[in-house]
């Protein structure tokens, strides 16, 4: 089959094509040849990220070159040391992409990490200053070490500390349920305590509570949030003593005029501002004295420290505790005797001998030897 066609016709549609084609090459040399000139981010994607760091892609719709030299993470105006920026390979959708790398991040589980991508001092900028928001992961309750629980001197009310609360999130999404039976959630303070009704002889299964953490990537929230968190721990408040004795005591550090004493009862002691320390049946008014209650083996801890004891080096200390006159006691008044360490001889001033008149007798006089330890022992 033949068609009939004319010269002039055909140079017309090869004329046309090349036109097309000249023009589509201008096109893409155009397109590739658009460099980055303060240009913003289309996009953001946080892939990896733990308690402690992130990675993620930042894309442009801009050719950027040299970006080891002229870019940086900003945080507070300072460049970040531990971030890294990586140039990858572009898809179809943007010209350039950056990973941004950020490792290790203190500080910051579960809290809104902000950083500035931008250019460093000196050089032309490429790219727009921007500031970005990643959400780092919250640390897992079971992080945290056990609560301190401090009760009331009545035992109507228990004051708890979560140590180091603030290191798993935010303390504002931290609350706290006194009891099973007790819908009622109290926030956390700032200085991670926490106040709770209590009685003796009785248990409660208390609950630290993480709420949902919303999730920042970029600078506006995405759907999504760190899940809700519970721990919970059993605590027992044991019954209060009453004129019980010591169960245990040890001396916890010591040294010729200060000591620290441990005693140890079974039992929750009350009222402890009508406790004290007794010497020669006066008030040790430089002693003081600290209860610590160790809910889990119901027992009390009675830290006593005296300092400033003079004349005792290397003697024993010999000292009472129990109630005041005229109050209900909780504990048995004990007597208890504490060793201070001596002093060094070479703290003494040098020996004054004095010798008589046939020199076959010498007197060696040591002055504040009864200082150094008792008379006995030297």
């Amino acid at each position: 089959m033949c068609y009939n066609v004319s010269i002039n016709n055909i140079f017309s549609f090869i004329a046309t094509n090349v036109n097309c084609e000249i023009v589509d090459q201008t096109a893409r040399a155009t397109e590739i040849a658009k460099a980055c000139d303060g240009d913003q981010s289309i996009d953001i994607i946080v892939f990896n990220r733990t308690s402690n760091s992130f990675k993620c892609q930042i894309s442009y719709d801009c050719e950027l070159k040299n970006h080891a030299n002229t870019l940086a993470i900003f945080k507070d105006a300072k460049i970040v040391t531990q971030c890294t920026i990586r140039k990858q390979s572009p898809t179809s959708k943007e010209k350039t992409k950056l990973e941004i790398a950020c490792n290790p991040i203190t500080g910051y589980a579960g809290k809104d990490w902000k950083f500035v991508l931008g250019s460093k001092s000196g050089v032309n900028q490429t790219i727009g200053n921007e500031t970005f928001t990643v959400t780092l992961d919250p640390l897992l309750l079971t992080k945290l070490p056990s609560f301190d629980i401090t009760l009331g001197e009545e035992i109507t009310s228990a004051s708890i500390v979560i140590p180091d609360c603030s290191d798993i999130s935010e303390t504002k999404y931290l609350n706290f349920q006194c009891s099973s039976d007790d819908d009622v959630k109290k926030p956390v303070t700032d200085t991670c305590q926490v106040t709770c009704p209590v009685k003796s002889d009785s248990t409660y299964n208390i609950s630290l509570i993480r709420l949902p953490i919303p999730i920042y990537n970029r600078k506006e929230i995405v759907n999504g949030t760190f899940p809700e968190e519970r721990r919970l721990e059993t605590i027992r408040i044991g019954k209060s003593c009453q004129n019980v004795h010591s169960t245990a005591m040890k001396v916890m550090n010591r040294t010729s005029s200060v000591f620290m004493f441990n005693i140890s009862y079974n039992c929750l002691i009350t009222n402890s501002a009508k406790l004290a320390m007794f010497k020669d049946d006066n008030i040790a008014k430089q002693c003081k004295i600290d209860l610590t209650y160790l809910p889990r083996v119901e027992k009390t801890n009675v830290i006593v420290t005296c300092a400033n004891i003079s004349n005792h080096a290397g003697q024993k200390w010999a000292f009472s505790f129990g109630s005041m006159n005229d109050h209900k006691t909780n504990v048995a008044n004990e007597t208890f005797i504490v060793s201070l360490e001596p002093l060094p001889l070479k703290s003494l001033p040098k020996v004054q001998p004095t010798v008589d008149e046939n020199i076959t007798l010498a007197t060696i006089f040591v002055e504040g030897c009864n200082q150094v330890a008792e008379m006995t022992h030297l």
